[in-house]
């Protein structure tokens, strides 16, 4: 083939192809990189979502346990029902400690659990095992 502008010959034999297919290599594993770390990143905001959920399902679990706790001191166990999910509780009474184990479910596919010793006589949380 030759150039209009400059009357030299060109070649081209089989030149573009190669690089354009390099190209779109390069391109495409880009794109299924970015894909996969969206992914990862999509899994680890859910996973922070549900633990971030579960401590402060925890708090008030715990506050509202201690509000049962000082209505009425032989309380022995209990459910709570919340919009994130379901608690059941079972109070051991030690003197003037309680014992308070705690097991949390919510979304189904999630599940925790707390033990805590509250102090009647302080009115504290002395203990706190999650």
């Amino acid at each position: 083939m030759v150039c209009r502008n400059h009357g030299k010959i060109v070649r081209e034999k089989g030149f573009i192809l190669p690089v354009v297919m390099i190209v779109l290599f390069f391109f495409t594993a880009f794109v299924l990189f970015q894909i996969e770390q969206m992914q990862l990143d999509r899994d680890f905001f859910k996973e922070r979502r549900y633990f971030i959920q579960e401590n402060q399902m925890k708090k008030m679990v715990a506050a509202d346990i201690i509000k049962k706790l000082q209505i009425s001191e032989h309380l022995k166990e209990g459910n709570l029902t919340y919009p994130q999910g379901v608690v059941t509780f079972s109070i051991d009474h030690q003197q003037d400690i309680a014992e308070v184990t705690v097991s949390l479910e919510f979304d189904k596919d999630h599940q925790g659990q707390l033990i805590f010793f509250y102090d009647r006589t302080t009115h504290k949380i002395i203990r706190w095992i999650q």
